[in-house]
């Protein structure tokens, strides 16, 4: 009879290390820039759970972006709360050299407790251009994950959030 069980219980257990990541868009706008993107600069601010992944998910962002030939650097901030005045917060952490023509925001915006270790974000994300501090793009990506669990899952929790966020810039003409 234990026998019978054992096959279940394998795999309940080679289940319960695996960590379940997806990343979507909920919401975007189309691209109102007249041109792909030549510099940006990339501003995330985190939470204090989430702190280790965005921080990844924002250097890859920024590698992957310069993998396309663009100008790229960023900032990144940690800990939001929902006292945090987000917009003093960006402002200070925009560059103070003049020479990014883009400004990209992600700010993580509501948090779903799933059960256990697993949880959705949604995440802000827009585009202004610099010269005429217009919004050329925004959209809410919303990413369902387990946080907690290591090292190696921030880091591929990052991977998907920065493919689907490259994805999406790709699609829309800035890259």
């Amino acid at each position: 009879m234990k026998l019978k069980f054992f096959p279940s219980l394998f795999l309940m257990v080679a289940l319960s290390g695996c960590a379940f990541q997806s990343a979507k868009f909920l919401t975007k706008t189309e691209y109102r820039g007249t041109e792909k993107l030549k510099s940006v600069f990339v501003i995330v601010v985190s939470d204090k759970n989430t702190k280790d992944c965005m921080r990844y998910y924002q250097t890859f962002l920024v590698d992957s972006l310069k993998s396309y030939n663009i100008n790229a650097e960023g900032a990144f901030y940690c800990c939001r709360d929902k006292n945090s005045d987000v917009n003093a917060i960006i402002n200070s952490l925009l560059p103070t050299n003049k020479n990014f023509q883009n400004i990209l925001t992600i700010v993580i915006t509501k948090t779903i407790v799933g059960r256990g270790a697993s949880s959705t974000r949604e995440l802000q994300l827009d585009l202004f251009g610099v010269g005429g501090s217009e919004r050329l793009w925004d959209g809410k990506l919303s990413t369902t994950f387990d946080w907690f669990i290591s090292d190696e899952n921030y880091i591929a929790v990052a991977n998907k959030v920065t493919k689907t966020t490259l994805k999406e810039l790709k699609e829309k003409g800035m890259l």
